[in-house]
């Protein structure tokens, strides 16, 4: 009985320190686990500071409250209660302003989510970086959705598409199969997330290096000649006595990729 009211307290504590909205965060926070008070109350000091700075206006902040904490409640379940620590401001100011905008989308919220578990974590505090904030703010869900797709994988097989003939000219770069392996809003621009993730050097692209087994090109391959066959139905007059050449390249995550990975997307 005694550990309940002390949990209790706990967590209206922390109600309290959110300041602004917490008696509407209190009800939809009931039911969440004494873990949700303890790790609303560690979090909960660092949200004071940032929310009351007279260049930030709080949009959506009760929206905020009730899908960050349980987030990184989940997150930081497996952390032993003494290697959580307050986040640096560095990282949880902007992370909470940039939560402002991105908080209806699923896949941007929980990196941002872990990010700041990461931030919390005594542990893995060290291998956060304030830029990635702002890497975050420069992706979009499918691109999210790419980088835990990738986060598993060791070097994965693109294709440069081009059509010969005294030469060449590039139909496409960056072309892989990602988007008939994972579930993207937009498939139709799968390359050109590839281009934005590689822009933000989370990974490297080339046409110079490849992968020695020709298996993993199949699946691929067969994307290509599908695309090539659709650009010769509808431009036959553009690719006449052109061939198709297919150059093999591969994605591989940067070192910088891979932090960021373990700091966002593994947690």
């Amino acid at each position: 009985m005694a550990d309940k009211e002390k949990d209790s307290e706990e967590e209206t504590v922390a109600l309290r320190a959110l300041g602004p909205g917490a008696d509407e965060f209190a009800d939809a926070s009931k039911g969440t686990g004494a873990s949700l008070g303890r790790t609303a109350l560690t979090i909960a000091r660092t949200l004071e500071e940032v929310v009351h700075s007279p260049r930030l206006i709080i949009i959506g902040y009760k929206k905020i409250k009730e899908k960050l904490l349980p987030l990184l409640d989940r997150k930081l379940e497996d952390v032993p209660e003494d290697n959580i620590q307050m986040p640096s401001i560095s990282i949880a100011g902007p992370t909470l302003e940039a939560l402002r905008f991105s908080i209806d989308d699923d896949d941007i919220t929980d990196l941002f989510a872990g990010l700041l578990a990461s931030s919390m974590n005594k542990k893995s505090a060290k291998f956060t970086h304030p830029s990635f904030v702002t890497i975050i703010q420069q992706l979009c869900p499918d691109e999210a959705k790419i980088i835990k797709y990738l986060s598993g994988k060791a070097d994965y097989p693109l294709l440069e598409i081009r059509m010969a003939k005294d030469g060449y000219k590039i139909i496409e770069q960056n072309f892989t199969d990602i988007n008939s392996q994972i579930d993207l809003d937009i498939p139709e621009l799968a390359s050109s997330y590839i281009d934005n993730l590689s822009r933000l050097e989370i990974i490297t692209t080339s046409v110079d290096i490849y992968i020695n087994d020709a298996k993993v090109y199949e699946n691929v391959t067969s994307l290509a000649n599908k695309k090539y066959e659709y650009f010769a139905k509808d431009m036959p007059n553009d690719l006449e006595g052109y061939k198709l050449d297919l150059k093999r390249g591969m994605i591989r995550i940067s070192n910088f990729g891979r932090n960021f990975i373990n700091c966002c997307v593994s947690i």
